[in-house]
């Protein structure tokens, strides 16, 4: 009852025209002091007046500057990233009331629109064309700022907003508008957006401020992250923007944007939501605030971290190929310098990082067996699959490789799941390749063979810390061995003396050498069957003392060969010894 009669007695309209009664009453004492100064002293009058004047042209800006500021807004360049526009904060009873005043008719109000839009245009867009040619910099096409331009009938919509709260909504729209303009490219002459939508940007605006301010409140930065999930999984959800709004909302948002992790967001064409969802998500992990933890492999954020970094090395190489931008830049996107630092960080947690080896792996049995189900590797070469980045990921496997392997030596009881997965996946190339040279050369045989020869490279360069070692008794250490050797000697030379070596590096000169061939690589003493010949002779060995010993148990003496063991030796030579037997 009491609303209600409020309304119907204009109680509000009432309280509104109270600050423009004291505004105005200020203004007309004003005049009358300075009136009166003249006729008393007119010495005192004049400086009284300056301050006066001052003081009623802040008010007139203040008053008018929340209406007129908008329209410096109007223009957008396309792919320009120029800085998001702010608000005035200016929001006066007067400042509301002129912008009604403004708005009262529609037709004058697009006149006088358009009209301060082409004058803008003029002096800014065109000026600054002018002069970009003239000292011969980077050209701006004015065309397609007017082509952008913030169009007359929707500026009404915004500008008649009957309260400052609905007129603050249509900034938010503003502010994403041109984001999306300047960030990417986007046709705006189809109707895209809605005052319906939500405001991604200033959102998780909000969210990195409230993580940045509270560094040591857990709580809140937990809060801020699962309202940031909330805010980014519903955008997606709901299809609301394009799969690629997220990856220019983030731009302005996130201080490492130029990293590594954002690159592959902008070299991929169509990244699926997921993928950037992912990607953004990491953004998030490395704001101020919350950095820090989310490096910390013993924090829950650093396990999230490197989650999420295997997701998206999933998404790149263990399933379709996915086909890279126009505009690619030409070096690795390093992102695999941030995800072997948080790999190896993860010492404190051996189960947990024989997880994600395994994790690993499986990825890399996928993105062999895509490239497997590929009848011509001509599909996948504008693809992230031939991107500079697989010498990074070659070079990855070849680290877990020999990682894998020290576990098996120091848990000889451990299950060598990762290491079993690696042995068949190499066993998968040698049969794929084997089964290649009885073929027609092709561009798919060539692609096994280049990442083949970086893998053996990136092996043999990572051995010294695992090949001195002499107590490795895993089979599955043992079957590696032997594809290595079988690699160096028998698989790869074969397929190299067929190569179209003026063809192959055009296609994969940007991360494999003529130096890194097998052939120019393994000599002066490189050679795998150096390092495991003691391993790959265990078998021979112990299967002769095995049809031997029967034989020879009641004898003075066991000899297998021309190696004499005596009856003190009751037992067989341990693997540093057989070594140094078979060195001999």
């Amino acid at each position: 009852m009491r609303a209600h009669s409020l309304e119907q007695w204009y109680v509000p309209q009432v309280f509104a025209t109270l600050p423009l009664l004291l505004q105005a009453a200020l203004v007309l004492f004003f005049a009358g002091l300075i009136d009166f100064l003249i006729q008393l002293a007119p010495s005192v009058a004049i400086p009284v007046a300056v301050a006066v004047g001052l003081t009623v042209i802040f008010l007139l800006i203040t008053t008018v500057s929340s209406s007129l500021h908008c329209i410096s807004g109007s223009l957008r360049q396309s792919l320009s990233n120029s800085r998001v526009p702010s608000q005035c904060p200016y929001k006066l009873t007067q400042s509301l009331t002129f912008r009604r005043l403004i708005t009262l008719s529609r037709p004058v109000f697009s006149t006088i629109h358009e009209l301060f839009i082409y004058l803008l245009y003029i002096f800014v867009a065109k000026l600054s064309e002018a002069s970009s040619r003239f000292l011969n910099g980077p050209t701006r096409n004015a065309q397609d700022t007017w082509k952008h331009r913030f169009f007359s009938h929707r500026a009404y919509l915004f500008w008649a907003s009957p309260h400052w709260i609905e007129f603050d909504r249509t900034w938010l729209i503003l502010r994403n508008e041109h984001l999306d303009i300047t960030r990417k490219r986007v046709d705006w002459t189809k109707p895209s957006q809605t005052p319906l939508m939500d405001p991604i940007y200033d959102s998780i605006r909000a969210l990195s401020m409230a993580v940045k301010d509270n560094e040591y409140h857990e709580n809140v930065i937990f809060a801020a992250y699962h309202c940031f999930q909330d805010v980014s999984l519903s955008a997606k959800d709901e299809g609301e923007y394009p799969n690629d709004h997220l990856q220019a909302c983030y731009r302005d948002l996130v201080l490492t944007w130029n990293s590594p992790i954002a690159n592959i967001a902008s070299i991929v064409v169509n990244p699926s939501v997921g993928l950037l969802h992912d990607i953004h998500t990491v953004l998030f992990l490395r704001l101020p605030g919350i950095f820090y933890k989310a490096i910390n492999p013993s924090h829950i954020f650093g396990k999230r971290m490197l989650e999420l970094h295997t997701r998206i090395l999933g998404e790149l190489f263990g399933l379709e190929p996915r086909t890279l931008t126009e505009e690619i830049q030409s070096g690795p996107t390093g992102f695999f310098h941030w995800y072997t630092i948080n790999m190896t960080s993860l010492h404190s947690d051996p189960e947990m990082k024989d997880a994600f080896c395994e994790q690993f792996f499986m990825i890399f049995d996928s993105f062999i067996k895509t490239v497997i189900s590929h009848s011509d590797t001509l599909d996948v070469l504008n693809t992230f699959h031939t991107n500079s980045d697989l010498g990074d990921f070659i070079s990855l496997v070849a680290y877990l490789t020999w990682r894998t392997t020290q576990k098996s030596a120091e848990q000889k009881n451990a299950d060598d799941r990762s290491l079993s997965l690696l042995v068949s996946i190499l066993s998968l190339l040698q049969t794929t390749l084997t089964h290649f040279l009885d073929r027609k050369p092709s561009s798919t045989s060539d692609y096994f063979f280049c990442c083949i020869s970086l893998y053996l490279k990136r092996v043999w360069q990572e051995r010294p810390a695992i090949a001195q070692r002499n107590d490795l008794d895993s089979p599955h250490f043992t079957k590696l061995g032997m594809l290595l050797k079988d690699f160096q000697y028998n698989v790869l030379p074969r397929h190299e003396h067929r190569l179209d070596q003026p063809d192959f590096f055009r296609l994969y000169g940007k991360f494999i050498s003529k130096r890194s061939l097998p052939q120019s690589f393994f000599r002066d003493g490189r050679d795998f069957a150096k390092w495991y010949t003691a391993s790959i002779q265990d078998d021979i060995f112990l299967t002769e003392v095995k049809d031997t010993f029967v034989d020879s148990v009641d004898k003075d003496q066991i000899i297998v060969g021309d190696i004499d063991w005596t009856p003190e030796c009751s037992f067989f030579p341990s693997r540093r010894q057989r070594a140094e037997i078979h060195a001999a």
